[in-house]
């Protein structure tokens, strides 16, 4: 048994100097299926793992934000649509008095501080969601009843 042991760890090790490859030597002995996995160099790996990075980092995930957009404030419902720049990852509506604001924003940026000296209104209610058109006038249940099923 040692001596196949030994048998064995010699052609690991000689297999382990063949870059990129490895294989199961047990099974090859054994009769068994042989596996062979290819493993990427490191350099090649930090690679393939920065292009992916980047190309998320550039592209949002391949995902972009589409709130309702008046941000000079409406007294009715918004429907002007806007896709959301890079950056502004929530939808922002803010309500004062009769008058409701709506647009694109950062989701850092939806705090009490922050908006107060944005828009300078005595009094006001707000609210940040991070869903596509989540920020347009509430819907009744039938209305999205009638949404989901066409």
């Amino acid at each position: 048994m040692a001596a196949e042991c030994d048998g064995l760890t010699g052609e690991l090790r000689r297999r382990a100097m063949t870059p990129h490859r490895l294989s199961s030597a047990v099974g090859e002995r054994r009769g068994l299926r042989h596996t062979t996995l290819t493993v990427l160099p490191a350099t090649m790996r930090s690679c393939v793992v920065f292009c992916l990075a980047v190309s998320f980092a550039m592209f949002g995930f391949g995902r972009s934000l589409k709130c309702y957009s008046c941000p000079d404030g409406s007294s009715g419902s918004c429907e002007v649509q806007q896709e959301c720049n890079q950056g502004e990852d929530s939808c922002l509506k803010l309500t004062s008095g009769e008058t409701t604001y709506t647009r694109c924003m950062r989701y850092a940026d939806c705090d009490f501080m922050t908006l107060a000296a944005r828009y300078a209104l005595p009094d006001f209610t707000f609210t940040c969601c991070q869903s596509k058109l989540c920020n347009g006038q509430e819907k009744s249940a039938f209305q999205k009843f009638k949404e989901f099923f066409g």
